[in-house]
């Protein structure tokens, strides 16, 4: 009996440092990489008004379009991380990881206002391009199963952007006489957004685990031209006196989902 007793006594001693040398691999420095997929979910609303005037005085014509899309594009992506971890209690892990992403996400919105006999033609396009992301966030967790760590992300994203808008009309008032507008916008840099993420990570070797993580970024609006006017372009006032301007504006807003699979070197 005194010797069953001892036996498991040995049994739970070894199984407490188990988890303890294994919880104890995911304390310090680390870097790695990884390669999967990322969504880019945008919604743009877009506003185009044309007025036209007669002798100045006269309003002969509004037009008015209102378009809003959500568009998504998808891409593969690269990333590199550096981080730092520490174990507490044997089980309750924190850490800071920073990463860089690279990835190609486009998207463009138009809203073309054509009519058939080609007398009237407008268009106003919006492209929105999200071509690398850094970010840097805390990751708590928690170990479990001796050599695996369930954990979360929450911190900051920097998405590189461009942006452009561009609005175009011409109208055949009487041939060959066109009257016409063009209008253009660009704008890029970093924006930043909430990053929130989700992700499992297993030891395959002292030092060399795999990990799968997903991550969420919302950017909120990243583009607010707000409205632009610009006068009509008439190539005969004196036989047709009309006067007039192009009024448009553009909003975009952007949110990213991505999946990784991605290796890590543990230095402790």
């Amino acid at each position: 009996m005194l010797r069953t007793q001892k036996q498991i006594g040995l049994v739970s001693l070894l199984s407490l440092l188990s988890v303890s040398i294994y919880a104890q691999e995911f304390d310090g420095f680390y870097f790695g990489g990884g390669l999967g997929g990322s969504q880019s979910r945008v919604n743009v609303n877009q506003s185009i008004e044309i007025n036209a005037v007669l002798f100045n005085t006269t309003n002969i014509f509004d037009i008015v379009k209102n378009n809003k899309e959500t568009l998504t594009d998808t891409s593969f992506l690269g990333d590199l991380n550096l981080g730092f971890g520490h174990v507490f209690s044997q089980r309750w892990y924190l850490g800071i990881e920073g990463n860089a992403v690279w990835q190609d996400l486009e998207t463009d919105a138009a809203q073309p206002l054509q009519q058939p006999d080609g007398s009237l033609n407008i268009i106003e396009k919006t492209t929105v391009k999200l071509s690398n992301q850094f970010n840097i966030a805390l990751v708590p967790g928690i170990v479990f199963d001796k050599n695996t760590l369930l954990y979360g992300k929450i911190g900051v994203a920097w998405g590189n952007f461009d942006v452009k808008n561009s609005a175009n009309y011409d109208q055949t008032i009487q041939a060959p006489i066109t009257l016409s507008s063009s209008n253009s916008f660009s704008d890029s840099g970093y924006e930043n957004g909430l990053l929130l993420g989700l992700g499992i990570e297993h030891y395959l070797t002292q030092n060399l685990s795999m990990k799968l993580e997903y991550t969420h970024a919302n950017y909120g609006t990243i583009h607010d031209s707000g409205p632009t006017t610009s006068a009509i372009n008439n190539p005969d006032p004196a036989n047709i006196p009309i006067t007039g301007t192009v009024t448009d504006s553009s909003k975009a807003s952007i949110s990213t989902n991505s999946v990784m699979l991605g290796m890590s070197y543990h230095f402790a």
